[in-house]
């Protein structure tokens, strides 16, 4: 057994740290050929220098990333919701074509920290993909062996937008949200077109499209699990007060109108049930404790 250095951007350290990515993914080169099962591999995370480390506990080869893809559940390589295309281009920003064909990629497995929980994939199904929700039905290995189904949404995620003025008034929406049969009360929000594109432009693109407002200054705030037991929707946080008025691109069958109010009055509206919307109570708490009261200390 040996040890061997990794180092890694933010975002997949974290899906390593937190159990979600199992699959670590190199090229099969001559450094990589010395890896051997029941190695440990000490990552490193490029912008903060946290390190942890996983035991390797099986090696495969294959041609190609497409080949690869193939043969794991997307979710264990990082890539929760991206389609073969997606998944070739991603890793093809990391690695050229000719890397590929000349040394193949490895797939590492690593030692999943919630080995005991876990449930495995054995097959899917694909009952219904529509333009905004794909339904699929899985066939899942139980940690006690036993088999089971699981019935989830795949959705390649959001962004909503906290948008406070410089007079700490804040820009909800009305919009009529028909599986509820009624107008809900939201902060700015829209999916992202891929699991591709960049969280904080789509935030921008959104805030702009359904306000006219230009943010000049959209700052992550966090992420929640929209539904966690049966959709793999993610919503990314942000929040801006820095903006000015442009127009607004409405989606042919989006239908909406904005206003503002105090930001204090939002808050009171959290806690007493006028808003109910989950991403709108979490953005607005988030960005009250961690931005807001910070400001006013």
């Amino acid at each position: 057994m040996k040890t061997i250095e990794m180092k890694l951007n933010n975002l997949p350290f974290n899906q390593i740290k937190d159990g979600s990515k199992t699959i670590e993914v190199r090229l099969n080169d001559n450094k990589r050929k010395a890896l051997e099962v029941g190695d440990i591999i000490v990552f490193t995370n490029i912008e903060t220098q946290e390190k942890l480390e996983r035991k390797i506990i099986s090696l495969n080869k294959y041609d190609s990333f497409r080949q690869l893809f193939q043969n794991y559940d997307s979710i264990l390589l990082g890539a929760r919701g991206y389609n073969e295309e997606e998944y070739e281009k991603c890793m093809y920003f990391y690695y050229t074509k000719e890397q590929e064909k000349q040394f193949g990629i490895l797939a590492i497995e690593l030692d999943p920290i919630d080995k005991n929980l876990r449930e495995t994939l054995i097959s899917r199904e694909f009952p219904y993909e529509g333009k905004l929700l794909k339904l699929r039905k899985d066939k899942i290995k139980l940690p006690n062996n036993n088999d089971a189904y699981r019935e989830w949404i795949e959705h390649p995620g959001a962004c909503a937008i906290v948008c406070v003025d410089k007079d700490d008034n804040i820009l909800l929406e009305r919009q009529y949200r028909y599986p509820l049969g009624k107008t809900i009360i939201e902060i700015p929000a829209g999916k992202l077109d891929s699991q591709l594109e960049d969280k904080k432009q789509c935030a921008i693109r959104e805030l702009q499209e359904e306000t006219g407002l230009i943010s000049k200054d959209m700052t992550y705030l966090g992420q929640t699990g929209l539904a966690v037991a049966y959709t793999s929707e993610i919503i990314y946080l942000f929040y801006t007060n820095d903006f000015e008025q442009g127009e607004t691109h409405f989606d042919e069958d989006e239908i909406l109108t904005t206003f503002k109010i105090p930001f204090d009055k939002a808050l009171e509206m959290c806690n007493n049930g006028e808003i109910i919307d989950s991403k709108t109570i979490i953005g607005i708490n988030l960005y009250n404790n961690n931005i807001r009261n910070k400001k006013n200390n």
